[in-house]
């Protein structure tokens, strides 16, 4: 059998199946689309997945739902419940070498250690304005520079620094957009965040599930290597010969397979995907038999960037007693590191933090080098609004989502957004051709 006698007619075929293509997948079924779902790998759910092992659920890293996000809307919109817990808005600031109170709230800051009288007292008029500025007004203009023109106190400057690492990942201080941080930090300020009960594989499968249910398909180990143009449909060539053909076609993977099945369509990648960087970060996940000092559940790094976080103390992600810890050093984008040096530098952290954690260790993964963030939004691009557009491939039918893609949202926000938008761009399409 050749593969043109092989080749499945659908209405739309999603191309990957992390959280966007799930969200598309879910949302196009959902009006009726007959769609197929391929991913190229072992496993739906992409850095959404979460690995089980034994009585500890382990994210890829640590991860976090903010409540007032586009995603948690769309959630609600496909049914979909995110269980979890808020965590605690306190912990500890890592400051040349020492742990010390993080200035989060008025008293925090007034007994902290961290800022010198002159920092406290600039912190308490810069919290207030912090909150009012208008993101949109700051998407051309690094974080670098909006805290040297705003912020005389160098730790209060370091503080800040660490805020924006923390609500994107971002380690590029002189790169990042400004306005995505303050977008982030209004999100935060708005409603928090979560961290979920079963970890997000929980979100992964009921996206998968009401996808099913609504008829879709979705393929694993299907890999998808030509997109061509055959009369009014698209064509989705597989590595095993296989094909889809289908009037749309979404694009969910990352920046790069974006790229060569565009270019395998016979068209030129657009200029806005040509300089995407990714976030990326090294992690250290621990499943502890427990916890030797309860009270230091969240640790961030001031002058070094590093993260602590005891995701347990607020989830369901470890047997009664034991503890589920994430720790994380975000990367800068434009320098390495030894993976065996971060490493060593999140055990440190640990060892201040919570000294006696080897003898507890049931489980421990170390990520030396993860993808946190397709596309580091940077403010010589626009920012969040300088991003690809759902529709930008020039292609007639092809569009793309991800958390590269689109003018809202960041991280899983920014995925389900484009999703979103993409599957409502598809059904447009269907429409006008029904009426034609």
């Amino acid at each position: 059998m050749n593969a043109s006698s092989q080749s499945e007619k659908v209405d739309a075929i999603v191309v990957g199946a992390g959280l966007a293509g799930l969200t598309a997948t879910a949302l196009l079924a959902k009006s009726g689309v007959r769609v197929v779902a391929l991913e190229a790998t072992g496993a739906i759910g992409g850095s959404a997945r979460t690995d089980v092992r034994g009585d500890f659920s382990l994210n890829l890293g640590p991860h976090a739902l903010y409540r007032s996000g586009a995603g948690r809307a769309i959630y609600r919109e496909l049914d979909i419940e995110v269980r979890g817990k808020l965590p605690p808005a306190r912990g500890l600031a890592l400051f040349d070498g020492a742990l010390t109170k993080l200035p989060l709230g008025p008293w925090s800051t007034l007994t902290s250690g961290l800022l010198s009288f002159g920092g406290k007292i600039e912190l308490g008029r810069l919290m207030s304005r912090l909150l009012s500025i208008d993101p949109e007004e700051h998407h051309e203009t690094t974080v670098g520079q909006w805290l040297d023109e705003n912020v005389r106190d160098r730790q209060l400057q370091q503080l800040i620094e660490a805020l924006a690492r923390l609500t994107s990942y971002a380690n590029a201080p002189a790169r990042q957009s400004a306005g995505a941080f303050f977008r982030q930090l209004k999100l935060a300020n708005e409603a928090g965040v979560l961290y979920l009960d079963g970890g997000w594989q929980t979100l992964v499968d009921q996206l998968a599930n009401r996808a099913r249910k609504d008829g879709a398909s979705i393929r694993t180990r299907a890999k998808v290597v030509a997109l061509t143009r055959q009369e009014r449909h698209w064509r989705a060539q597989l590595d095993n010969g296989q094909s889809y053909r289908a009037d749309n076609v979404l694009i969910t993977t990352s920046v790069g397979p974006a790229k060569r099945l565009i270019e395998t369509a016979g068209t030129v990648v657009p200029d806005a995907w040509q300089h995407q960087k990714p976030v990326r970060a090294a992690c250290l996940d621990l499943g502890l038999d427990s916890l030797p000092r309860p009270a230091n559940r969240f640790v961030l790094g001031i002058d070094q960037p590093v993260y602590l976080s005891v995701h347990s103390a607020s989830a369901d992600l470890a047997p009664p007693g034991g503890a589920m810890i994430h720790v994380a050093k975000y990367l800068p984008p434009d320098t390495s590191s030894a993976p065996a040096d971060d490493e060593a530098e999140l055990e440190s952290l640990l060892d201040l933090a919570q000294p006696g954690w080897r003898e507890q260790v049931c489980e421990r993964r170390y990520l030396p080098h993860i993808t946190v963030a397709n596309a580091l939004d940077c403010a010589d691009s626009g920012g969040i609004p300088g991003r690809p557009s759902h529709d930008s491939t020039r292609l007639r039918g092809v569009f793309v989502a991800g958390d590269w893609v689109g003018p809202e949202g960041v991280l899983s926000d920014a995925s389900l957004a484009s999703a979103k938008a993409a599957a409502l761009a598809v059904m447009e399409r269907r429409t006008i051709s029904a009426a034609a």
